[in-house]
């Protein structure tokens, strides 16, 4: 057996028979994904044992690998599997240094579940998005956003809200979200749909626009639902977007969701309204660092979220399509102009 694949295996006792079952997906399909990475001479690309600098990137890359539907699963299930157990050993190793080295434990504990919380996501919004590719019909054309609604750091299941662009499309979408469910069960994380399946009347794990504006219009009782609308963050989908109508106006108005889906649903179009739109899935990051205000803001939003500095210097440079030493110059240098420094 591989020298890395042997480490692992030991390394993972610590975590508990729970995470056996990731264990098992890569003793069972590792051996076929890396016999296509050598026959695709993607060896070099493809980050089995280190961080990649972007999972989606490099999950987009190995689901072309299988010829199968079957080997396909089985690849993504098996890099899910290796990256997940080495996210939580290395940050379990990066807490017992940090714990010994300071008295201040409670921010090591809250640092260190943003941090895992934010890698996690990052890591699963790669693999469900590559799954939704595979079980949804090809040039599938209805849009969607999935949400995260629970909490980020949870790993025992992730709450997830699904925001569609109306009924002619879900039924599509419900089968290929029942097949992720059943593919993440056996090899990732549970999913729970609380959110969708209270909100949309139909049998379903999605629901519109329409439908979350006609249940605000009714009295909402269950306090479940409105935690997770208050604290809905997009994992994957179509493009996010906001229209605001009458801003800075105490009759102002908010709305977002897929950008499809948004203009259909305004009640009454009239009046002044400002429209903000986010990237579409997969576009490419805008060239070039913003001025020293907005990049030390950026900065510190990212290490509040729990990344340390490289990984926030990392985000930034793909952010920005810079190096990272480019990011880490402009950092320190917006740093020392504003604390005044030569």
């Amino acid at each position: 057996m591989d020298d890395q694949l042997t480490r692992l295996n030991r390394r993972a006792q610590v975590l508990g028979n729970h995470y056996r079952k990731y264990l098992h997906v890569i003793d069972r399909s590792y051996d076929g994904l890396t016999g296509r990475l050598e026959q695709c001479r993607l060896c070099e690309t493809i980050h089995l044992w280190q961080r990649p600098f972007d999972y989606r990137t490099e999950m987009q890359l190995i689901a072309t690998l299988g010829r199968s539907q079957e080997e396909k699963l089985a690849d993504l299930g098996c890099f899910f599997a290796l990256h997940f157990l080495q996210q939580n050993l290395d940050a379990l190793d990066t807490l017992r240094l940090d714990v010994a080295r300071t008295e201040t434990r409670l921010e090591v504990f809250r640092t260190f579940m943003l941090h895992i919380g934010h890698e996690v996501r990052q890591l699963t919004a790669g693999y469900m998005a590559e799954l939704l590719k595979i079980f949804l019909p090809e040039n599938y054309p209805g849009e969607f956003v999935f949400m995260g609604v629970g909490t980020r750091s949870d790993q025992d299941d992730i709450d997830v809200g699904v925001v569609d662009s109306g009924p002619e499309m879900r039924p599509d979408l419900t089968r290929a979200v029942a097949r992720l469910n059943g593919e993440m069960l056996r090899k990732a994380i549970v999913t729970h749909y609380h959110l969708s399946e209270n909100v949309c009347r139909e049998a379903s794990f999605s629901a519109s626009i329409a439908d979350y504006n006609a249940l605000l219009d009714s009295e909402i009782h269950d306090f479940v639902i409105i935690n997770e609308m208050l604290g809905a963050a997009r994992i994957l989908g179509s493009r996010p977007a906001a229209i605001c109508r009458e801003l800075t106006k105490l009759h102002e108005e908010v709305l977002r969701g897929p950008l499809a889906d948004l203009v259909r649903s305004l009640p009454n179009p009239r009046g002044e309204f400002t429209i903000v739109i986010g990237p579409a899935e997969g576009a490419e990051a805008q060239a070039g660092l913003p001025g020293p205000d907005e990049l030390l803001t950026e900065f510190g939003q990212l290490t509040d979220e729990g990344l340390d500095r490289r990984a926030a210097i990392s985000e930034l440079a793909k952010r920005y399509q810079v190096s990272s030493r480019e990011v880490y110059a402009a950092v320190e240098q917006a740093r020392a102009a504003a604390e005044g420094l030569p």
